[in-house]
């Protein structure tokens, strides 16, 4: 099976530095899920429009790294997959969207169950920035 080129989330689409997470984090609209809390934030940007992505899975929710990293590895393949109708969103609008996600359980869930919430937060911030 054939995947698409445009289905990739390379380390371009990441949110890496310090100051653009916090700003994600103060200024950001937040959706609280059962699973999965987004949080996502726009700007307009001619130049530098597209989607950057941030996953947190707290230590405090769950304590071994490899469990930590086996949900994020099923957030980003969720992400990844559902991503593209916003993709398309952000360069109609020349808009930059930063989405922030932080796991909310205590245990590790399905990829099943992950991926339906996942899905769930896309669609209310495509809904909210078709509003605006």
């Amino acid at each position: 099976m054939l995947q698409n080129q445009n289905n990739k989330l390379g380390r371009k689409y990441f949110l890496k530095h310090k100051t653009e997470i916090q700003n994600l984090f103060e200024k950001g609209i937040r959706f609280n899920k059962v699973l999965v809390r987004s949080i996502y934030l726009s700007k307009e940007n001619e130049d530098n429009y597209g989607i950057k992505i941030f996953v947190s899975v707290p230590k405090k929710k769950i304590n071994k790294a490899c469990n930590r990293n086996l949900v994020k590895r099923r957030i980003k393949e969720a992400i990844r997959l559902n991503l593209s109708e916003l993709k398309q969103l952000s360069a109609d609008k020349k808009i930059e969207i930063y989405i922030g996600f932080v796991y909310c359980s205590n245990k590790i869930e399905n990829y099943n169950i992950i991926e339906n919430k996942i899905v769930l937060s896309l669609q209310n911030i495509y809904s909210n920035l078709l509003d605006v």
